[in-house]
């Protein structure tokens, strides 16, 4: 069984980049009887804010993780947007493994500019569904979209 989590720290640094109290996902995984195994992290690139990690998938000996994203340049998280309201919307990335998480791919789900992030756009709380030869990766932007991936083995 695998867990991503998003952990959080006040000031952190990591070999692939740096990160000021951003977000990072982590992999966790356990056995059949939920004992812990191992972990693995942080998986993504440090000098990102990388949070919301509600999809995880492992299918033919890779890992697939979802994940909201935020670069240095979107503003930090927690912001407010142009009415005010707080948000932690960003961009969605979906990342693939080996069974060693050795990175394999990456790729963008959505591409929303710094400009429309601060204007209240984003997506947030990325899932994920195997099905055959297919991934959908499912977010919300306001209202809730599913992306079909297609994946080549």
């Amino acid at each position: 069984m695998l867990f991503a989590a998003s952990a959080i720290g006040d000031t952190t640094h990591f070999s692939d980049g740096e990160s000021a109290g951003a977000r990072q996902i982590f992999a966790l995984r356990f056995d059949a009887n939920l004992d812990f195994v191992d972990a693995f992290g942080p998986l993504t690139n440090t000098t990102n804010d990388n949070y919301w990690s509600t999809g995880a998938v492992f299918d033919d000996g890779y890992y697939f993780v979802a994940h909201t994203y935020r670069r240095p340049e979107d503003g930090s998280v927690p912001m407010r947007d142009s009415g005010g309201v707080e948000t932690d919307a960003a961009n969605v990335q979906l990342e693939v493994y080996n069974a060693c998480f050795d990175p394999v791919a990456s790729l963008a789900i959505t591409a929303y500019t710094p400009e429309e992030i601060d204007l209240g756009g984003g997506a947030h709380r990325a899932g994920l569904l195997a099905v055959d030869d297919r991934l959908y990766v499912t977010y919300d932007d306001g209202e809730a979209r599913v992306r079909e991936v297609v994946v080549s083995r």
